[in-house]
């Protein structure tokens, strides 16, 4: 059992609330402790979240899943309730190092990945590198597609300093007890959030530890090498962007996708994170893809 910096959420106070928690453990692997879950029967599904969220956002598409795969969901390093992340492993290439680390530890090999939004990118990091190699990798609402040029040359660095000022995460996590605040940036998304995930949400964006570790993955994310590297994708790969996303520009999008040698691009009407509130959708965007990779 994980043991939290001060001023994060505890495992025994959210358990309740987190959906699907009999199926969590935790494992140390890479100099981390992983928050894991798994459930399910079947080959192996490796399912990966984005920015700032953790394993509780695929809670209403896991059921969908489950009666055809093993599914194996991390919390990301600095994310839900995997601790000890230093900055390497915050980066692109440090979390999609930490995540083939922990896979090695397991001795485990994913058939089939799905990510959403950040998660996807690091999955394809992974298929890139020969770090996986499932039979077809599916991103949602995959975030590929790099700031505009405004963002890189002025609020890129500005983060990079929040991010390294404890005192405002602090701030910005103390902001974040106001429940409007993060209802309307999750409100920006697109999608209608369940409550009992606001909850989560809120509760995680209280913390100035989980605040200051998003800012120092924002800032040190860096696109470059994978969009120069997408053509070598070994993988089919389906990218299912929802029209109503705010988050993700869908012609900008496409655009850069057209780079995956044998991709399936498709559309649904949902938001940003329509895993959530149309888990339907999003199955059925996997288990075809499913069907196409021959699992």
């Amino acid at each position: 059992m994980p043991t939290e910096p001060s001023g994060t959420p505890r495992w025994a106070d959210l358990a309740p609330r987190w959906p699907h928690a009999q199926s969590s453990r935790f494992v140390q692997a890479g100099g981390l402790e992983w928050h894991l879950q798994q459930a399910g029967r079947g080959p192996l599904l490796l399912l990966v979240h984005g920015t700032g969220s953790a394993t509780f956002t695929f809670g209403p598409l896991l059921p969908f899943l489950t009666g055809r795969f093993t599914v194996l969901a991390p919390d990301l390093p600095g994310h839900g309730f995997t601790s000890g992340a230093t900055p390497a492993h915050l980066s692109l290439p440090g979390m999609a190092a930490a995540l083939a680390e922990l896979l090695r530890h397991e001795g485990l090999a994913p058939a089939f990945a799905v990510g959403h939004s950040a998660g996807a990118a690091v999955l394809l990091r992974l298929a890139i590198d020969r770090a996986i190699r499932p039979a077809g990798l599916v991103g949602l609402a995959p975030a590929l597609v790099p700031p505009p040029a405004v963002y890189r040359l002025l609020f890129a660095p500005l983060v990079h300093r929040l991010a390294t000022t404890r005192v405002v995460a602090s701030s910005a996590a103390a902001l974040a007890r106001n429940d409007g605040i993060i209802a309307s940036l999750l409100d920006s998304t697109g999608s209608a959030i369940p409550p009992d995930h606001l909850v989560l949400y809120q509760r995680f964006f209280r913390s100035p530890q989980h605040v200051a570790d998003a800012f120092a993955m924002m800032s040190g994310w860096s696109l470059t090498e994978l969009t120069r590297d997408l053509y070598r994708v070994p993988c089919p790969v389906t990218i299912a962007a929802g029209t109503a996303d705010r988050w993700i520009p869908l012609g900008a999008l496409r655009r850069l996708a057209a780079m995956i040698p044998r991709l399936t691009f498709t559309e649904v009407a949902g938001g940003h994170l329509f895993h959530e509130d149309l888990p339907q959708l999003a199955a059925r965007e996997i288990l075809a893809a499913a069907d196409r990779a021959g699992l």
